[in-house]
């Protein structure tokens, strides 16, 4: 993670601010609205009539963004800016108090208009008139019209129409159209500036405000249909997601994006309590970047922690009697019955044990401040609710009762439980179809969100044959086995021995030791064990089990060195220069992993920048950012521009593989320039395929590859994997791992492809077996493979035992495999029903990944398996005292709890079949008496519209519930028959 924030250009409360760059490439929402605003403008003529607009919408919502960004589009689009200058104003214009001060305010917003745009003359000129009226001892007109007449004489001379982008349009309403105190709704001053902008040459107004007031509204008043209002309400969640993404690009951290898609409930539970408030999107992408493995819960009282100064400054400069009405109507309870959010005049006077007629006037003067709105229901009295989400939330859990904020922090835990369960199912349903067409792609995606509990049997024995084989397929490196580069000579106590041991410990070491970041440590560790037990002359027990436990892990560890020495030889570099590389390392002259281009500068003999080019280029030298992506590719333009065209494909390798694809492209284009050879074309066949999905250029450049350099076989198995996933023409795909086979019999990667292909598409299932054991054979120590051998023998030959023999192989060799463990989890619960062992196995997955959603849900589901079945027996047999006794025990909130609720075995299973044999009202009457209100506001509600029949009653709930809310309700009404076993 960069130590530097990553919104060095984000304005949360001052978006004007932005520049005009930082601005557009953030503007990632809501541009429907913005294409839709400026083709009006295309449409507007020098001298003709208009369409003026408001946009409406709450504090955070986006107008002063929207306004921003039409200032910069007028400013830059070459149609516009000969027609038209936009005028930009201060977000709030506290010195206008008439029509007059509004033009002369909007003369000062042509002045720095015109000075931005080049007139400097016209400015200068236009500056000096307003100081000459400033200085001019003149008593306020509301009539006053020189502003305007100057206004519209400087835009003539230079031939284009004023566009006034004015934020706070209400604001600015109230103020010109007071009469004493307050603002008449037929103000005079009303009339006299909607004929002024009725004029063909007058300015066109694009405003925002906080509400519609009466001008607006009344058929009988001035601006009536005179403005085309646009309401800026909750961003949709494509929206919010497309927010993520741009914030997650900016912030350069490339595991960042991948983070936040695996915390679908969490964000969805943040963008609901938020009301989908972009100012509040951006707040949450902060906190969310800053602690990727709380909860939900604790975000949002980081986010109201956050908003507090904000809140509280506003709540504040209310008058007293204000914020005592303020107060009372943000943390009113309903009657449960009473499911419209909002309250009337007469009760929120009771909670505020003040007179109706002083609650009516303070929520009068609330209306006009924009934090209350008020609507009239079908033949209901007027009704009154705080009009933003987050700041009434603010209130409750800030001077809420204690049950106020149960409710808040349970209704929150309970939107991330089900949601991430919701979004887990829709991923499921859209890359189901993808992944059992075969592609590895789709395979990986559906195994990565599978696993959860959440689909049929069938689907997930699916999953389990999808979730190693895939993941490996499409992520890692190819593994070869070689002969271990030392001898493995015991260490006998005999000090001659050990002389002999260290002597041939060094010789080996004297290059080798600094080619693994662990070797120097364990090298370390065997010589001081050596060296002590020589100088003791004598037997030391402790110390030499000290050094076989370090020999051991050497052992395994060089496998590992050797095997990356014969991938970069395989990827293009000489035998030579590989020993240069190794060399260079011990020497110190060449550390893997501090390599960067600044320190290459100062520490790195010029003669090794093309090797490091190389390792570069093979993926030995971590790419983290877009920005290290760039300095890397600036550094070998500058260094490494003659190097040969094998070393320019090279690089573009480690830069696709970070999905890097613009630099990629241009790294495959220098080597082209340069020579066109059979790695230039593999890359450029790689990339046509994953990038650009053409997937006819993708087989004419393996076959160019191919042909090019017949003894390579990385084309081949590319091609095999192109047949494979997308073109479907497995013959010829079995034909081209077995041509790479022959052209590499010791590389274990295109024997594990062909298993796979062999298992899941030409189900010849002795063949697939006999490929695995080859690639086992082959590479002992290739977890791939036993993931694959294991995936083979669960699903397709259903022999568990030898599977989980596979799997804890896979496992042994390398325990962090939290994709592994993930799937043996789901083999010992779903098909050898050892509870026990896949709740381990689930803990571990978590260990390992704190961020995994689907091995929490699975463990949540196995721990309460037993609770589940119980309410499903005590509902069979229509014993609801055994009902609630279960529940009672656990109406603690918390996020394990709403995991099971949430769940399918007790929405549908419990709750929908209770409502389907008519004892709906029996469960929701121990739902109340347990106050499931407080933990699973939403579960109740939708139980009480179903059992009513009435989708319509969840549509008027408060706006944080309601989504849920009715996808609970639909899910009750769609409701399947659900196994309730153990299992």
């Amino acid at each position: 993670m960069m130590n530097t924030p990553p919104f060095a250009s984000a304005r949360f409360y001052n978006p004007d601010w932005l520049s005009d760059e930082d601005l557009k490439a953030g503007f990632v929402a809501r541009t429907g609205l913005f294409q839709l605003l400026l083709e009006d403008l295309r449409r507007t003529p020098v001298v003709g009539s208009v369409q003026h607009h408001v946009l409406v919408g709450v504090r955070g919502s986006g107008k002063t963004t929207m306004l921003k960004r039409l200032a910069v589009a007028i400013a830059e689009e070459e149609e516009l800016k000969e027609r038209l200058i936009a005028l930009s104003y201060p977000e709030e214009l506290y010195d206008v108090k008439s029509v007059g001060d509004f033009w002369w305010a909007s003369c000062r917003a042509l002045v720095d208009a015109l000075d931005h745009l080049g007139f400097r003359d016209a400015a200068d000129d236009l500056d000096d008139q307003i100081e000459e009226r400033d200085r001019r001892d003149v008593k306020d007109d509301a009539t006053d019209d020189e502003g305007f007449r100057l206004l519209k004489k400087t835009c003539a001379a230079i031939q284009r129409r004023p566009v006034l982008l004015v934020d706070n349009l209400d604001m600015i309403f109230q103020r010109i159209g007071k009469k004493g105190r307050k603002a008449a709704i037929d103000a005079p001053s009303y009339w006299e500036l909607r004929t002024t902008l009725s004029e063909t040459d007058a300015p066109m107004v694009i405003g925002g405000s906080l509400r519609l007031s009466g001008p607006f509204t009344s058929q009988d008043n001035a601006f009536y249909s005179f403005f085309l209002p646009h309401r800026l309400g909750k961003l949709s969640l494509d929206d919010a997601h497309n927010i993520f993404d741009h914030l997650a690009r900016q912030c350069g951290d490339t595991t960042l994006h991948d983070r936040l898609r695996k915390q679908p409930g969490r964000i969805r539970a943040l963008y609901e309590l938020t009301g989908g408030n972009p100012r509040a999107i951006h707040l949450i992408f902060e906190l969310l970047r800053q602690g990727p493995g709380s909860q939900a819960i604790d975000d949002f009282e980081r986010l109201l922690d956050l908003t507090t100064p904000y809140y509280k400054a506003r709540f504040e400069d209310l008058s007293d009697q204000a914020q005592v009405v303020m107060h009372a109507l943000a943390v009113m309870q309903r009657n449960y019955h009473e499911r419209s959010f909002g309250h009337t005049a007469a009760d929120i006077s009771k909670r505020a044990k003040l007179e109706t007629r002083t609650v009516s006037a303070q929520l009068d003067i609330l209306i006009n401040d924009g934090v209350v709105e008020k609507e009239t229901p079908d033949n209901s009295k007027v009704q009154y609710r705080v009009s933003e989400e987050l700041f009434r939330l603010w209130i409750q859990m800030r001077s809420g009762s204690r049950r106020i904020r149960q409710h808040v922090v349970g209704l929150t835990e309970f939107l991330e439980a089900l949601y991430e369960q919701e979004e887990i199912k829709a991923i499921l349903e859209a890359e189901l179809a993808l992944a059992k067409s075969g592609s590895h792609r789709g395979r990986m995606l559906f195994a990565l969100s599978a696993g959860s509990g959440l689909m049929n049997s069938d689907d997930r024995r699916f999953s389990d044959a999808c979730a190693v084989s895939s993941y490996f397929s499409d992520q890692a490196r190819a593994t070869c086995r070689f002969a271990d580069a030392f001898a493995k000579d015991d260490i006998d106590a005999d000090v001659h021995a050990l002389s002999q041991c260290k002597d041939q410990l060094q010789h080996h070491t004297k290059i080798w030791k600094n080619a693994h970041p662990k070797a120097q440590q364990i090298v370390n560790a065997m010589l001081g064990a050596l060296d002590f037990s020589l100088g003791e002359k004598q037997e030391s027990t402790s110390r030499l089990c000290d050094a076989d436990q370090a020999q051991a892990e050497l052992n395994r560890l060089y496998p590992l060195i050797k095997r990356e020495k014969d991938d970069l030889v395989r990827w293009g570099m000489a035998e030579d220069e590989v020993d240069q590389i190794y060399e260079a390392r011990s020497q110190g002259l060449l550390d893997v992993c501090r390599l960067k281009p600044d320190y290459l500068e100062l520490k790195t003999r010029s003669e090794l920048h093309p090797l490091v080019m190389k390792l570069v280029g093979v993926g030995r030298v971590p790419l983290s950012t877009k920005e290290e992506a760039e300095s890397w590719f600036l550094w070998a333009q500058h260094h490494c521009r003659e190097e040969n065209a094998v070393s320019w494909a090279c690089f573009a390798n480690a830069f696709r593989k970070k999905k890097y694809f613009d630099f990629a492209q241009k790294a495959v284009s220098i080597s082209f320039s340069k020579k066109e050879t059979a790695r230039g074309w593999f890359e450029c066949g790689v990339i046509q395929e994953e990038v650009k999905s053409n997937f006819s250029q993708a087989e004419s450049a393996y076959l160019k590859a191919i042909e090019l350099d017949p003894t390579w076989a990385w084309p081949c198995i590319g091609l095999g994997n192109l047949l494979c996933e997308h073109l479907e023409r497995y013959e010829e795909a079995k034909s081209a791992y077995r041509k790479a086979i022959d052209l590499d019999p010791s590389w274990a990667w295109p024997w594990n492809n062909l298993g796979n292909l062999l298992c899941d598409h030409l189900e010849r299932y002795e063949e697939a077996e006999s490929a695995f054991r080859k690639a086992i054979e082959l590479d002992p120590d290739n977890v791939i493979a036993w993931g694959n051998l294991g995936l083979f023998f669960h699903n397709k030959l259903e022999r568990y035992e030898e599977a989980e023999l596979a799997y804890r192989n896979a496992i042994a060799l390398d325990p962090s495999n939290a994709i592994v463990l993930c799937t043996l989890g789901n083999l010992l619960s779903d098909y050898l029903h050892r509870y026990d062992d896949a709740e381990d196995a689930f803990k571990k997955v978590i260990e390992l990944d704190p961020e995994n959603t689907s091995a929490r849900i699975r463990l949540s589901e196995l721990r309460h398996r037993n609770i589940i079945t119980a309410c499903a027996e005590a509902m069979d047999a229509e014993n609801w005292d055994a009902i609630r006794t279960i529940l009672a025990g656990r109406t603690d909130s918390g996020r394990e709890f709403g995991e099971w609720l949430v769940g399918e075995r007790f929405i549908e299973g419990v709750v929908g079949k209770t409502l389907q044999r008519g004892h709906g009202p029996t469960l929701l009457s121990i739902f109340q008496e347990l106050r499931f209100e407080r933990i699973a506001a939403p579960l109740v509600f939708a139980l009480d519209a179903a059992i009513a029949g009435d989708r319509s009653k969840l549509e008027r709930i408060e706006p944080e519930a309601r989504e849920a809310s009715l996808a609970v309700f639909d899910r009750l009404q769609n409701r399947d028959t659900i196994d309730n076993g153990s299992s």
